[in-house]
């Protein structure tokens, strides 16, 4: 779903540099003799520009995605988790961090390092019931 929607953007992307490339050729053969039609001209430029701006900013927001599941690379797991590379990466040696490598690039599914947060987020609600639990018993 996300390739063919990817595909299409990049399609209209296309089709609207084609459209910008015509007006300027227009522009620049002088078929535009009043200087309303040139105003009009450089409106619609301006307008097919922020389109395709609005499309760039669309992709660039847009994440590989496996089965519906978002794809992260190195560093935006580091980013994710707020821990060094090193950190990560020792995570991944303990096997308490799965990924995947494609390419030469290592990569972790959102799905995966979500898991691994809300079994932190676990452990530690369990540490503190405990400590709870122990300062209780002690009073």
């Amino acid at each position: 779903m996300y390739s063919n929607m990817f595909e299409y953007m990049i399609q209209q992307i296309g089709f609207r540099i084609f459209v910008m490339r015509s007006i300027i050729r227009r522009i620049m053969e002088d078929e535009f003799s009043k200087k309303t039609e040139l105003l009009s001209a450089l409106t619609g430029i301006k307008e097919k520009l922020d389109a395709v701006h609005i499309d760039v900013l669309a992709v660039k927001k847009q994440h590989n995605m496996i089965m519906g599941d978002p794809i992260l690379d190195f560093y935006e797991t580091c980013q994710m988790l707020h821990l060094s590379e090193r950190q990560v990466r020792r995570l991944r040696e303990e096997k308490k961090l799965i990924g995947f490598t494609f390419g030469s690039k290592r990569m972790y599914r959102y799905s995966e390092v979500k898991r691994y947060i809300d079994k932190m987020e676990r452990k530690s609600q369990e540490q503190l019931s405990e400590q709870y639990a122990e300062n209780t018993q002690n009073k």
